[in-house]
């Protein structure tokens, strides 16, 4: 009997000479149910004409809803993903279509779902983005619901590189995770970045998602009655995690 390419797989690993990565099957479940009170997060993810929002446009908007517990860390129930395209108005730059492969005939005549939108986030306490400084300045001005939430950032509030991830673009982050995924597409992204924080870390061993929010809880403590944090990595302004009435 010829082995399975899982088999194949495992031999090559365990040769030492080889490391191989799979592509991102999607799950429903990370952790089966236990007593653990749960809360809803938000990965959301987009896909803009460019890199300013006080001119450019979304084009395409992911959002990923999981439960998870506050104290563990423990990624459950994925909820769901929903995906919309929006019509920027204009012609799609062409470096835009070659990095998202996004054409001007997809968003035509498209919007985003505010309502849709509006009532998911009314189901979430924390919304988390892979480099959330973009993709907040481009929600809130297009969404102001997003404003009435708590933030985090998958990118910096995690410390990738003293877990030995040289980079923390989300592609690098993925392979270094063992897995690859089809990169440049909202829903796709958000679905790669939960299950990047349902990883145990590379070297400290903690759960990605946990290590996101205890870092989180830091901020907060530091810049209490601030309301402004500052960080190198991803300047965040307004509510953060875990300052109530909403507990994340």
């Amino acid at each position: 009997m010829e082995p399975t390419l899982e088999q194949m797989a495992q031999s090559l690993v365990a040769s030492g000479h080889y490391r191989v990565t799979g592509r991102l099957e999607l799950q429903t479940e990370y952790h089966p149910p236990d007593a653990t009170p749960r809360l809803v997060a938000a990965v959301v993810d987009v896909e803009t004409t460019g890199i300013n929002p006080d001119h450019d446009k979304i084009i395409e908007l992911g959002v990923c809803l999981f439960e998870y517990g506050r104290q563990s860390g423990r990624i459950y129930k994925v909820l769901g993903s929903w995906e919309w395209f929006e019509d920027p108005g204009i012609s799609i730059p062409a470096e835009i279509r070659k990095i998202t492969g996004i054409t001007d005939d997809m968003v035509a005549g498209h919007s985003i779902d505010d309502p849709a939108v509006n009532d998911l986030l009314s189901r979430v306490v924390l919304v988390i983005a892979h480099n959330a400084d973009f993709d907040r300045r481009f929600l809130e001005r297009r969404l102001p619901g997003f404003s009435t939430k708590h933030w985090a950032c998958s990118r910096s509030d995690i410390d990738w590189k003293a877990e030995g991830i040289r980079s923390s673009a989300l592609e690098f982050v993925a392979y270094s995770l063992g897995f690859f995924h089809d990169g440049h597409r909202a829903a796709s992204d958000c679905r790669a970045t939960v299950h990047a924080l349902a990883q145990r870390l590379p070297r400290t061993g903690g759960l990605a998602l946990q290590a996101l929010l205890e870092q989180a809880r830091l901020h907060d403590m530091a810049v209490m009655g601030e309301g402004r944090p500052n960080r190198e990595e991803g300047c965040l302004e307004g509510p953060r995690v875990l300052l109530e009435p909403r507990r994340a």
